[in-house]
Parts: structure tokens; C-alpha cells; sequence
């Protein structure tokens, strides 16, 4: 009901890539955690005809505590919504470099940034996490009811899994393998 627009992106920096200058590949791809990603968000309010400079979110909005070794964070914004009060919902994944040393391996825990006005502050949400091989992945999210919410996302256990949350967000359930079977594919979903 308003001509503001917001846009969101991710800035990450990998560390550290070799190429193979002469065969134009990759020889060593991307360490995530010495890599860092910044998230950052625009405004415009006149419909998007023009935007301010924009600002950085700070990572520790996302990441909480959890520094990566390099400093900062990796992630990747994987949805983005507004329920019908107007709350914007903002989901994002993170290396969890805590849930990485107990998996022996790289791990991700999701969640989401939350603003009830209009993007001008953000809080953060409780985590959703799984106990799966590399956990939580692109993460989808859909409205199913006032202040319900369903997200999906991809893992490495050969299934889909879900989570909810009843509080518009704010919390959510213990995450468990849906009835969808997944080679590890991203889901994508609407409502």
C-alpha cells in the first residue's frame, strides 16, 4: 500500500580461488570459511525509480556469536516475503562454524530477519537447524495462516525437510524429513 521498495543482496567475497589461467578453471574453489559475505539493503520510496546508497547489515544480526575462523560470516539469502500484517521476513543460511566442528564438516543453520517497519530495523529469529549432513540449505517459506508459517529446505539426508513457526516467524519447531524424497535438490515453493 506504499511506494517503498526494498532491495536486498549479498556480497561474498571467496577465499581463496586458484585458476588455471592457460585452461580458464578453478584448480582450488572457495574455503566458506575463510570467505566473507556481507548483506546489505536499499531503499526506495518512490517505487523504485530510484534508491538511496543503501546500508550494510551487520553480520552478527545473522550469525549471532558465531564468527567464522576468517571473521565474519558466509552465507546466502534464500527468500524473502511479507505476511499480511506487513512483517518482512527475510530468510537467510549461514556456515555455523559450531554445528561445522561437531559434523566434522561444513554445516549451515537457518534464519530469518524479521522487520515490523517496513524495513528500517530487523531482528533476528530463533534458529532453524538440522541434524543432518551439512544441515540447513536454501530455505523457501510460505504464509499457510495468520501468523503460520512453513519452510522448507534442502539437506543431505535424501530429503526434503520442514519447519514452523506459529509465531509469525519469530520462533520455530524442531525440523524433521518431509514426505518429499530429494537428491538434495533446492525446493521452491508457492502460495
Amino acid at each position: 500500500g506504499t511506494k517503498t521498495v526494498l532491495m536486498f543482496y549479498t556480497i561474498t567475497r571467496h577465499t581463496p580461488i586458484q585458476v588455471d589461467n592457460d585452461h580458464h578453471v578453478a584448480t582450488v574453489g572457495s574455503d566458506y570459511a575463510k570467505s566473507q559475505t556481507r548483506v546489505c539493503v536499499r531503499r526506495s520510496e518512490d517505487g523504485g525509480r530510484a534508491f538511496d546508497h543503501g546500508e550494510e547489515l551487520p553480520w552478527q544480526l545473522i550469525a549471532s556469536e558465531k564468527e567464522l575462523p576468517g571473521g565474519g560470516l558466509y552465507g546466502v539469502l534464500s527468500d524473502l516475503l511479507q505476511l499480511q500484517t506487513g512483517r518482512i521476513v527475510m530468510a537467510f543460511y549461514f556456515l555455523d562454524p559450531v554445528l561445522s566442528d561437531r559434523f566434522r564438516y561444513q554445516h549451515f543453520t537457518g534464519v530469518c530477519l524479521l522487520s515490523d517497519d517496513r524495513g528500517q530495523t530487523w531482528k533476528r529469529s530463533g534458529e532453524i537447524t538440522a541434524d543432518t549432513q551439512r544441515g540447513v540449505m536454501e530455505c523457501q517459506i510460505v504464509e499457510t495462516g495468520p501468523n503460520k508459517l512453513l519452510c522448507l529446505f534442502r539437506t543431505k539426508s535424501g530429503y526434503i525437510y520442514q519447519s514452523n513457526s506459529e509465531d509469525a516467524g519469530q520462533t520455530w519447531c524442531k525440523s524433521a524429513p518431509s514426505s518429499l524424497p530429494s537428491p538434495e535438490s533446492m525446493p521452491r515453493m508457492i502460495k
